[in-house]
């Protein structure tokens, strides 16, 4: 089922990684909408990564500059 039984509505700031400075629709495309689902995954595939505070999103840009 997707979403899950257990997903929940969530309220807050959140960040997400772009590819820019000035984020844009690309940057929120899905797996799902690029076409790069995998195999058994299609749930997971239709959403987005981001983290709930700052710091922990300026770690994961860090180790991807890596």
């Amino acid at each position: 089922m997707c979403p899950p039984e257990e997903a929940r509505t969530i309220e807050g700031s959140f960040y997400r990684l772009c590819n820019s400075t000035v984020p844009n629709e690309a940057d929120f495309q899905t797996h799902f909408e690029l076409n790069k689902i995998p195999r058994g995954k299609e749930c997971e595939a239709r959403a987005l990564s981001f983290f709930d505070n700052l710091a922990s999103a300026n770690d994961r840009s860090e180790e991807r500059r890596v």
